[in-house]
């Protein structure tokens, strides 16, 4: 039908009967042309969606099956071996008894500007990301607005830096037989080896490994670095090697400073 009709417009060459032609040419090429990508886009479609089923199959058998089978085997490997090591490992405390009558901290610094609260005691409790698991909780979580500064505890030399590990970015500083760590700070460790710097270029802070830093001085800002559930510094304090609850030290402080007046 479509020839016959060309046929007739061509004998009758008037300039009208050409543009028709040419219109109804035009059509028809379209029409097949976006026949066959359609089917072309159709054929595609359906193969994505086959490697998609295919794909949530495989990972719906994986967790279904295989995962659960080798994390409860491994976890019943294990637990005789691990219950020694974690008794003979316990972290020892110091009682603030033993060691407040020989400390004079009356000019020694509160860490956190800016306080809001304590929101995690020194000791053992249940995990902080979630779980049932029991866990020693070597220092003190002090809570401020994320951003605050921090101030040195007491004046001593930077023993260790770093940015790796469940702690953030860490600064641990040792002051005579006293070690006080932060935790969880902004910033990042840069350099490598003996000549390691501690960065926190939005508060124009750099301290370096081997620095002796004064009591009071900011040394960082509250960060959300490493394992941590909201903004706070972690602080940690040892004497001779072993904890110390960081809570009985400022108690002691506070009752030192308020006695000199």
């Amino acid at each position: 039908m479509l020839t016959y009709v060309c046929h007739k417009l061509l004998m009758k060459r008037s300039r009208l009967d050409f543009w028709i032609l040419a219109i109804v040419s035009f059509i028809t090429i379209t029409s097949f042309s976006f026949t066959d990508t359609f089917a072309k886009t159709t054929q595609t479609l359906e193969l994505a969606k086959a490697q998609i089923t295919s794909a949530l199959n495989l990972t719906h058998s994986f967790h279904q099956t295989s995962q659960p089978f080798e994390l409860t085997q491994s976890l019943k490997a294990t637990e005789p071996a691990v219950a020694p090591i974690l008794k003979a490992t316990e972290p020892v405390e110091v009682p603030i008894d033993e060691i407040s009558s020989a400390a004079n901290w009356q000019y020694a610094s509160f860490p956190v500007e800016n306080f809001v609260s304590y929101t995690s005691p020194f000791g053992y409790r249940n995990s902080a990301t979630g779980g049932a698991n029991r866990e020693f909780h070597s220092g003190l979580d002090i809570a401020g607005p994320n951003g605050s500064y921090l101030r040195n505890w007491w004046v001593g030399e930077v023993v260790d830096l770093s940015d790796n590990t469940a702690c953030g970015t860490m600064l641990v500083i040792q002051s005579g037989n006293w070690q006080h760590v932060y935790c969880h700070m902004q910033g990042r460790v840069e350099g490598s080896g003996s000549q390691r710097y501690f960065v926190d270029r939005g508060a124009n802070i750099a301290i370096g490994l081997g620095q002796t830093i004064p009591t009071g001085v900011r040394i960082g800002r509250i960060g959300m670095t490493g394992r941590t559930t909201g903004p706070h510094l972690h602080w940690g304090l040892k004497y001779a090697g072993n904890y110390v609850d960081p809570a009985d030290v400022l108690r002691e402080m506070h009752k030192q400073q308020m006695a000199s007046g």
